[in-house]
């Protein structure tokens, strides 16, 4: 896995073709903003105008030593972006909260199959389910 890191450590490019994140990063810009002024012979600015320009964030000399090789196990997932870990912020509560409901979603059926049949819930996924309905209540200020 390559990868090329911002300021925070967060990826802005990461994929397992090193010519691809290469090429990508060469056409990544970073916009720039100015004031363009206007002067007079007598050095008095007499129009200023705020403007845009984009400058490329790698160069073909500074591509290469930008990208890194990293192994799955170094990158860890927060909200959707990619860090180094070690790196990551902790993941706000709303993200957690969804991770945890997402999984209920997913077991739900267990408690469906054991409605209709009887058959019990393994014990591995009861406990999973009542950890995550805790970790809900906490971070909805509920406990």
């Amino acid at each position: 896995m390559y990868g090329i890191l911002n300021e925070e450590n967060k990826f802005i490019l990461l994929d397992t073709d090193r010519e691809k994140i290469r090429v990508t990063a060469l056409m990544l810009s970073k916009e720039e903003s100015y004031v363009d002024e206007i002067e007079d012979e007598n050095g008095n600015i007499i129009q200023s105008e705020k403007k845009t320009r984009y400058i490329p964030m790698f160069t073909e000399e500074t591509v290469d030593d930008a990208i890194q090789e990293f192994s799955e196990e170094d990158i860890i997932t927060v909200e959707g972006n990619f860090y180094l870990k070690g790196y990551a912020p902790e993941p706000s509560a709303e993200s957690i909260i969804a991770k945890d409901e997402e999984y209920l979603k997913s077991t739900d059926w267990y408690a469906i199959r054991f409605a209709d049949t009887g058959e019990e819930i393994p014990t591995d996924i009861k406990k999973a389910r009542q950890e995550a309905r805790d970790e809900i209540s906490r971070l909805r200020g509920g406990d």
